[in-house]
């Protein structure tokens, strides 16, 4: 048998799947960006600085992305030169 017979069941598995996950994490996604509007205007909370924890933590997995040679999709063109790493 062909895998293209299954392809349209494995592309509806993993919508389904996806929108569940963001379905039952909606709650704490809106903690989280509340946390981070209320730590934006001058009320910092616990999910504020979770927030902020979660954004500098990406940043060096960005930067040895960037860094390390691992070829960008055309479709997301490279901001740093190999000389600037």
């Amino acid at each position: 048998m062909s895998g293209e017979r299954y392809l349209p069941f494995v592309v509806a598995l993993h919508v389904g799947t996806a929108l569940t996950l963001l379905i039952y994490f909606l709650g704490g996604r809106i903690r989280l960006f509340s946390g981070a509007y209320g730590s934006l205007i001058g009320r910092p909370n616990k999910d504020g600085r979770l927030f902020g924890r979660l954004v500098l933590a990406a940043i060096p997995p960005g930067l040895w992305a960037s860094c390390s040679g691992i070829p960008w999709p055309r479709s997301s063109p490279c901001r740093f030169s190999q000389a600037s790493c």
